[in-house]
């Protein structure tokens, strides 16, 4: 009895294994598409996550030359920056000792220059210099000595003197837009020996200080040559700078 016991279990236990493993196998075969399905997947995966690696490290390449030209561009632009002020600089003591000047001139100043019948030549110089820089024309007048038509600028300069704005329009004046044949015709009269300050501080207040003004005209508008030419390469450099750091913030 206990060999056959024995044998019979033995046989049931074979028998239930060999049921078990044809279950397993079933199993497997059946989980087979599945395996081969979530393989490829996987591998599609794969391949998207290369592509995705690809395509950034393309985009970190773009980047990293736009930030290569955005700091040029950054550059240039202080560097321009940096050029025009200094020659702004150069012609801005002169400027304010101009701004300074016109204030000294007081109403009684103007008062006692356009009483003047027959005023001193160099104040007719420097207020002819004014009215030049104002684009104002000179009178045609016969000289009675000579018996020649001569160019006046005196009367012309008492006009534009009895102006309630006189002074305020020389305040505001646009020196940004001075014309090219306005500093021309000045020349012959800053160019004079005697159109400087220190003579003139002898002749009257409101010549020195008009005089003052007239220099600082004519010495900004030759710094302003230089300058223009820079500040449009200056806007043309933040332009740029600007474009590409908008292109970057985008990425």
């Amino acid at each position: 009895m206990g060999l056959k016991n024995r044998y019979e279990n033995g046989y049931s236990c074979l028998i239930s294994t060999e049921a078990n493993v044809s279950k397993m196998r079933q199993e497997l075969e059946d989980l087979q598409p599945k395996l081969i399905e979530a393989s490829k997947e996987t591998e599609i995966k794969e391949k998207i996550v290369e592509g995705e690696a690809v395509e950034a490290e393309k985009i970190r390449v773009v980047v990293a030359a736009d930030e290569a030209v955005a700091s040029k561009a950054a550059g240039e632009a202080n560097a321009i920056k940096e050029d025009c002020e200094k020659e702004l600089a150069e012609a801005m003591p002169i400027l304010n000792a101009a701004a300074k000047a016109l204030e000294c001139i007081t109403p009684n100043d103007i008062t006692l220059a356009k009483k003047m019948l027959k005023p001193p030549e160099d104040q007719k110089m420097v207020l002819s210099a004014v009215c030049v820089l104002m684009g104002l024309k000179p009178e045609s007048k016969m000289n009675t000595e000579t018996q020649k038509k001569e160019l006046d600028f005196w009367p012309v300069a008492i006009k534009m003197m009895n102006g309630s704005t006189f002074l305020k329009d020389l305040q505001e004046y646009d020196k940004d837009a001075i014309e090219e044949d306005r500093i021309k015709k000045l020349q012959e009269y800053v160019k004079n020996p005697k159109f400087n300050l220190e003579h003139l501080k002898g002749i009257s207040s409101i010549a020195v200080n008009l005089a003052s003004w007239v220099i600082a005209m004519d010495k900004f508008y030759n710094v302003n040559l230089i300058i223009k030419p820079k500040k449009a390469a200056l806007a043309e450099a933040n332009a740029t700078y600007a474009e590409i750091d908008g292109k970057l913030k985008i990425k």
